[in-house]
C-alpha cells in the first residue's frame, strides 16, 4: 500500500523537485519499522546550483512502525532528496516529513 517493506543493503529512494522554501527544514522525521539493531540511512541533498550535502542518519531496531526525529543540515529552497540504506539495513519505510 503506502510503504517501502523489505529494504536492504544499497537502496536508494529518490524524490525530485523537494521545495523547502524560503524558512526550510532542519529536522526529519521517518516513520518506519527497523529489523536490525541500527539501520544506517545517508540523506543526500543535491541542490539546483549542483552542491551537494549528506547527513548520517541511524534508526534504531523498533518492533512495530515507529517515529524517528532527526536534526539535519537547515534545508532552504528546491533540492534532489535521496534516502540511501547502506549495507546491513533491513528497513520498511513508511513516510517522512521535515520541518
Amino acid at each position: 500500500g503506502n510503504s517501502v517493506c523489505g529494504i536492504g543493503n544499497n537502496v536508494t529512494l529518490v524524490f525530485e523537485n523537494m521545495d523547502f522554501g524560503e524558512n526550510g527544514a532542519s529536522t526529519l522525521t521517518i516513520c518506519g519499522k527497523a529489523l536490525h539493531e541500527v539501520n544506517n540511512i545517508r540523506l543526500l541533498t543535491e541542490w539546483e546550483d549542483g552542491r551537494k550535502e549528506q547527513d548520517s542518519l541511524e534508526f534504531f531496531h523498533t518492533e512495530a512502525p515507529s517515529e524517528a526525529v532527526f536534526k539535519i543540515a537547515p534545508k532552504c529552497g528546491k533540492a534532489k532528496i535521496s534516502f540511501v540504506f547502506l549495507p546491513g539495513s533491513a528497513f520498511d519505510f513508511d513516510w517522512f516529513c521535515f520541518r
